[in-house]
């Protein structure tokens, strides 16, 4: 087999859109769970009789402001 027997086709640039597709993915991921975050601490602040006007509990604030994101009640991004 020669050299000009081989594929002059290289998969790098599959390879490397690959890639930004994972680390877009990932940082869309890393920026949900940010926001995720900082409705929780909004919420948190709230005294218990704001969280009531608004249709709230404490034990359901994570899972408000997990759904609120696209997390998901588990926690975990899924969207």
């Amino acid at each position: 087999m020669t050299a000009e027997d081989l594929p002059t086709e290289r998969p790098a640039p599959r390879v490397g859109e690959a890639l930004m597709t994972a680390a877009r993915s990932a940082f869309d991921r890393v920026r949900r769970f940010s926001r995720m975050r900082r409705a929780l601490q909004e919420l948190s602040r709230l005294d218990d009789r704001m969280l009531d006007d608004i249709g709230l509990s404490r034990c359901l604030m994570q899972a408000s402001a997990s759904d609120a994101r696209g997390f998901g009640a588990s926690g975990h991004g899924g969207r």
